[in-house]
């Protein structure tokens, strides 16, 4: 769960960054969230501790970035009609299981489901985001496919996001995708599961175009991934702490004590400065000439124009 909530929080303050502008964040158009759609996976979806619920989905980057910008989030009861950033909220402990917590012991998961809160809702959401999607999969799934998972609940068989996005007639598009395409090779430790470039690339480039064609005048941000796989703060399995370690940082257990850092750590390290020293920075688990995500993605569709315009 800890890669799930740092790329939550990477998600938030990427988004927010973009909102301002940052240059080659793929940005386009003006900065109009009247009507204000957000594609994406799980990290925009609100997807936290193994559980989709509405506890976490009014704290998806898409839902701070509206309020944000001045929108309200829809209540359960609101009608299509309404002028509010829906989602499709989940009732706790969620879907597709129970909520995994820590009960001062251990982890434990919350018995039961939820149920959809907002399924006879009149018109597509306006948080697309669904979890477990890839970039592909943003143009293929329309929720109603035994395989679409939960997107079942979430795009309800109306469209693939791509198409409920467009349906919407959206003033402005936020878009971060293809989590998935690389999370598996980065914490399985195996470049074999990236989608391959070419495929990649062409899906990234089929589903800007369509949505630029769908919504000529939404401005649109683009939310890329990291390029160097090293870079990325996951591992298969997490160092076991040493309570020395943490001792020597609290007030409360006396005098501080040498950090001790436990050898998995230590090991990460010196492997991590032996991938760094050979040639281009090649490292043999994450090959710099593999499907880095940032330069797959095709900047010059979704930037193109006269740039995001925060004036209006």
């Amino acid at each position: 769960m800890n890669r799930i909530r740092s790329f939550a929080r990477i998600a938030v303050v990427m988004s927010i960054v973009a909102a301002v502008a940052v240059p080659c964040f793929a940005a386009r158009g003006k900065a109009d969230f009247t009507r204000f759609v957000a594609i994406g996976d799980s990290y925009g979806a609100g997807f936290e501790a193994g559980s989709l619920n509405e506890r976490h989905q009014i704290f998806s980057w898409p839902a701070i970035i509206a309020q944000a910008a001045g929108l309200t989030l829809c209540p359960t009861t609101a009608l299509a009609t309404d002028n509010c950033f829906a989602q499709g909220l989940i009732a706790f402990p969620g879907l597709p299981g129970g909520e995994t917590v820590y009960n001062g012991v251990g982890l434990v998961t919350i018995p039961g489901s939820g149920g959809p809160r907002m399924a006879g809702f009149a018109r597509p959401y306006n948080n697309l985001a669904v979890p477990g999607y890839t970039v592909g999969a943003t143009l293929a799934l329309t929720g109603a496919e035994p395989t679409s998972g939960l997107g079942q609940v979430i795009l309800r068989g109306l469209g693939t996001e791509v198409d409920q996005a467009i349906a919407l007639k959206p003033t402005f598009i936020a878009i971060w995708i293809g989590g998935n395409d690389f999370l598996g090779a980065v914490s399985q430790g195996s470049p074999n599961t990236l989608t391959p470039l070419a495929s990649f690339t062409a899906q990234y480039g089929a589903m800007l175009d369509k949505l630029i064609a769908g919504a000529p005048g939404a401005g649109m941000i683009v939310g890329t991934l990291p390029n160097n796989f090293l870079a990325v703060p996951l591992t298969r399995q997490q160092p076991a702490r040493d309570p020395r370690r943490w001792q020597s940082h609290s007030p409360l257990h006396g005098p501080r004590r040498r950090n001790v850092w436990p050898p998995a750590r230590r090991l990460g390290r010196a492997a991590q400065r032996a991938d760094r020293s050979g040639p281009g920075f090649r490292s043999p688990t994450y090959p710099q000439d593999h499907p880095p995500v940032q330069r797959a993605t095709p900047c010059g569709r979704a930037a193109s124009g006269q740039g995001l315009d925060l004036a209006h």
